[in-house]
């Protein structure tokens, strides 16, 4: 539990962006897999941080690579360690490693799983207190929204999409703008569907 621990996760993570931008990126890999050993190693806030930063990082490489198990397993590692480092950073990389997560595992087809993983991108999202985490947060709840409607779950949807429309607002940026524009269409759509099955049912 060192500082130097925590510097050494700071050059490690720096040294992959620059090898990523000039297209070393196997190399690169190997860098943040050193970021993300000597951060937990530093047992510090800002250590988890860059560790869940080089995980994060780490996690869309292997992606890009067709390398899906190993990606989700880089994500989960930044979500844990930006949780538990405390700082609103860490808690923003790890709602964007959620919704990473949560994208690749609706891909595959676990729906139940995209949708835990959503849940946390929201949690952490809204944590953050960030701008780019709330706009993680609503495109997170946006998601969910979308899933749990191919599964007629009519309350969690709505629930999902107000989340959307709320965290969106707050983002203040102009995709939350989008994002809450979206959600405020499927939702009141949703409303009408459910109103219209209401009525037949009623008839």
């Amino acid at each position: 539990m060192t500082q130097d621990n925590e510097n050494e996760a700071l050059e490690r993570l720096n040294l992959g962006l620059n090898l990523n931008k000039t297209g070393k990126a196997d190399e690169a890999n190997q860098a943040w897999r050193i970021a993300i050993e000597e951060g937990k190693a530093s047992g510090t806030d800002k250590g988890r941080e860059i560790a869940a930063g080089a995980a994060s990082n780490l996690g869309l490489n292997l992606e890009k690579a067709g390398e899906i198990n190993e990606a989700n397993q880089a994500w989960r590692i930044a979500i844990e360690e930006g949780k538990t480092s405390r700082t609103d950073t860490g808690k923003e990389i790890a709602a964007g490693a959620a919704f990473n997560l949560g994208l690749t595992l609706e891909k595959a087809g676990n729906d139940d799983e995209a949708n835990r993983a959503w849940h946390i991108a929201i949690e952490e999202g809204k944590a953050s207190g960030t701008d780019t985490g709330k706009e993680i947060a609503a495109v997170a709840a946006l998601n969910l929204g979308l899933t749990l409607a191919k599964a007629g779950v009519d309350d969690e949807v709505n629930q999902a999409w107000r989340i959307a429309i709320e965290e969106s607002k707050a983002s203040g940026t102009d995709t939350g703008k989008e994002i809450s524009a979206n959600a405020a269409l499927n939702l009141d759509l949703n409303l009408e569907k459910v109103r219209k099955a209401d009525e037949t049912n009623h008839a």
